[in-house]
């Protein structure tokens, strides 16, 4: 993780030592890093569920009642028999996918999780500029935000489930993302 320099106190504010205004520093500037980490890995994520849905969706579709007529009538055709019960199986097993995955259910769940995490992510960095300009009156309400900011991190985070899907790809996938934004 790459380190930002701390903004320099201001006499107003001198209550508060170099060493905690650098220490808040550090830990917004963490949470930060720890959000896109989030972020990025639920982006991930959904690309996968997205995907298996559509191909899912895919499949229930031709082997619909109204496209299961037509695969009837390749049936009696050379070589459509095969690749017919193929497609049906397929179909089946999508099915059983969609009633033990619930994978629409999990679509929208980390649909709204990736939105927490971006509002969230939207939120540090403006209290990142916050801190850089001085902008709150007293170091008080800088502590006050950093913690009601760490609570809203704490409380998304508690939301994420195990995943399927969040394999050491997926991780790496985040870290490389990472990696670009925050240069070593």
């Amino acid at each position: 993780m790459s380190t930002i320099t701390p903004p320099t106190l201001i006499p107003a504010q001198s209550q508060i030592s170099d060493d905690e205004w650098n220490l808040l520093w550090t830990e917004t500037h963490n949470t930060l890093y720890e959000t896109y980490y989030e972020e990025f890995q639920l982006e991930a994520l959904l690309e996968r569920w997205e995907r298996l849905s559509t191909v899912s969706r895919f499949v229930l579709t031709i082997t619909a009642p109204g496209s299961a007529i037509a695969g009837w009538a390749l049936w009696n055709m050379a070589g459509f028999k095969y690749i017919w019960v193929v497609i049906a199986g397929l179909g089946a097993i999508c099915v059983a996918l969609e009633a033990t995955l619930h994978m629409n259910e999990r679509i929208k769940e980390q649909t709204i999780l990736l939105t927490e995490f971006r509002s969230l992510r939207t939120d540090i960095k403006t209290f990142e500029a916050q801190m850089n300009i001085k902008a709150l009156p007293e170091v008080k309400n800088y502590k006050d935000a950093f913690l009601v900011i760490r609570e809203r991190f704490s409380k998304a985070s508690s939301k994420l489930r195990n995943d399927l899907w969040l394999t050491q790809h997926v991780k790496d996938i985040a870290q490389s993302r990472l990696n670009i934004l925050f240069p070593r």
